[in-house]
């Protein structure tokens, strides 16, 4: 078995997260601008790549950051959001890679409420304006690679949940039936 297929195994077997939507209310995240947003020139040498799983990986990469919540005061619930973010978000750029696939073939369905918890997380977080802004800026060029990425069942929750695709669009759970 290849690294990938180790890969995409370990994400596949990834267990749910317990936290519930009852919790939703405790769950706060670090205020103040986004940490670790890539540089332009970065940007520019990914979108010249090519890859739209590189730009996959890039929203992954911030929303994941978004989602500290070390802000909690409360370890439990400290764990299970962490918990909840490393089973959509997990840590590495291989493993999202991983997970961009499984939700591309469809093989995420047991992650369906844990991507609805986070979508539900995503409109009221402290930082979903400079979120949509950098989703905008990434996802919703006109080119190939771009419109390849917005047609992930996982990236184009996490677009609706910040509100750069209308109403109209599947909502997550809809994408994942």
């Amino acid at each position: 078995m290849g690294a990938e297929g180790i890969l995409h195994h370990a994400a596949r077997s990834r267990r749910v997260p317990s936290l519930t939507r009852e919790m939703l209310p405790c769950a706060r995240f670090r205020p103040g601008p986004l940490r670790n947003l890539p540089s332009q020139a970065y940007l520019s040498a990914l979108l010249c790549t090519g890859d739209a799983r590189a730009l996959g990986v890039a929203l992954l990469m911030v929303v994941r950051d978004a989602f500290d919540p070390s802000a909690l005061p409360d370890i439990s619930l400290r764990r299970q959001c962490n918990a909840m973010r490393d089973a959509i978000l997990p840590r590495d750029a291989m493993r999202q890679r991983a997970i961009l696939e499984r939700f591309a073939s469809g093989e995420a369905k047991p992650l369906g409420d844990t991507l609805g918890l986070l979508i539900t997380l995503l409109a009221d977080h402290p930082q979903r304006d400079a979120l949509r802004d950098f989703a905008a800026q990434l996802c919703l060029r006109d080119f190939a690679p771009a419109h390849e990425i917005r047609r992930n069942p996982l990236v184009a929750a996490m677009l609706a949940g910040l509100g750069l695709f209308s109403r109209s669009s599947p909502s997550a759970s809809a994408v994942l039936q």
